[in-house]
């Protein structure tokens, strides 16, 4: 049987994302990736955000000055259930890590994507460095990349299924995100005016559309309300910590070169330029407009350039049946995806994740 015979089905047509079978192999990886995250969750002690989160939890509130509710509460929880232990306070994260790597199995298999892609999109997610980084110890990011690649899972669902009950899921989706880190709000109005400017405009005719609307502006509304009552003190902290990583905006862009791995450009890329070259997936071409998008407002307000980090599952998902197309192509190529696959999960493990003897920090 021809490459080509192999490759065929991996085009995503709407008869095909109905049959694909979820690959076990998927829930392999996250298996994996999320006890590496529980095993390393114990070591180099509490990050000094993990500590202001619990002390913020103990004082339940419906907003901070510098983020929602969510995290803190989930922080202080997690200490007052087992007090000291890291591992009991970082379990969510792993968690809600492994959650993501399934969103973006999910994604390739939505798209017609066979259990290559599936496997793909779920070893290029785990093995990610922002994906490491930021889900070994509590972070509000580890959360926003959650809601962030489930409103990207459920809009796929939404325009290619013309699902209603899809829309009203991803307004509660979008509603509980704000609440954790309200990014994620943003990229829904983006995504909703990237529908409207170049379709599809259908979804957004439902009833189903305004009531998740609806539903995600009485989620978010607590902690909007806080903020307006206490002067909206989360934008001038914003402004006031613009441009203060990643080299400001000189290291935006390159910053993006490896907030996945250098090596798996290409994988994302994919997923970017999918929906501009394939005939089929024309009604998803919101989805890299709305990343262009995205990074041209973080760009211009000096954003810190790991707020993008969000949006690369969705990528990933997208990318990883073109790239699977690929590899079938000519037999080394499976060879050469695997070989950066495991190089990525090197240099990304050693780079973000508490491995190394604290000794050797010093």
């Amino acid at each position: 049987m021809t490459a080509a015979t192999h490759a065929a089905p991996a085009e995503g047509t709407p008869r095909a994302e109905h049959t694909r079978l979820f690959s076990p192999w998927v829930l392999a990886i996250v298996a994996v990736q999320v006890a590496v995250l529980l095993a390393m969750s114990t070591r180099y002690g509490y990050h000094r955000d993990e500590l202001y989160f619990i002390v913020a939890g103990s004082h339940a509130a419906f907003g901070y000055p510098d983020q929602p509710p969510l995290v803190p509460l989930l922080a202080w929880a997690m200490n007052a259930i087992a007090p000291g232990s890291l591992l009991v306070l970082r379990t969510p994260s792993a968690i809600v890590a492994g959650l993501t790597t399934l969103l973006a199995a999910l994604i390739a298999r939505e798209m017609g994507g066979d259990a290559r892609a599936q496997v793909i999109a779920a070893a290029c997610t785990a093995v990610s460095g922002f994906a490491l980084a930021v889900a070994h110890l509590v972070s509000t990011t580890t959360f926003d990349m959650l809601s962030t690649t489930a409103l990207g899972y459920l809009a796929i669902r939404a325009v290619r299924r013309d699902s209603g009950p899809a829309l009203l899921a991803a307004g509660v989706v979008v509603g509980l995100g704000v609440e954790a880190k309200p990014q994620v709000g943003l990229v829904a109005v983006v995504m909703a005016i990237a529908l409207i400017a170049i379709g599809p405009r259908k979804p957004l005719r439902t009833w189903w559309a305004g009531a998740g609307a609806l539903v995600a502006v009485a989620l978010a509304l607590p902690y909007v309300i806080w903020q307006q009552q206490h002067g909206w003190p989360q934008l001038t902290v914003a402004h006031n910590i613009a441009g203060s990583q990643e080299g400001g905006r000189a290291g935006f862009i390159p910053f993006q070169l490896v907030m996945v791995s250098p090596v798996l450009v290409p994988v994302w890329f994919a997923g970017l330029r999918a929906p501009f070259r394939r005939p089929t997936w024309r009604n998803l071409r919101f989805l890299p407009t709305t990343y262009v998008v995205m990074a041209v407002l973080y760009l211009v307000g000096n954003g810190h350039a790991y707020y993008l980090a969000s949006l690369y599952p969705t990528l990933l998902g997208l990318g990883a049946i073109p790239t699977a197309v690929w590899t079938l192509r000519k037999r080394r190529r499976t060879g050469l995806l695997t070989a950066g696959i495991v190089v990525s999960a090197m240099v990304s493990s050693i780079i973000a994740l508490p491995i190394l003897p604290e000794r050797d920090l010093q």
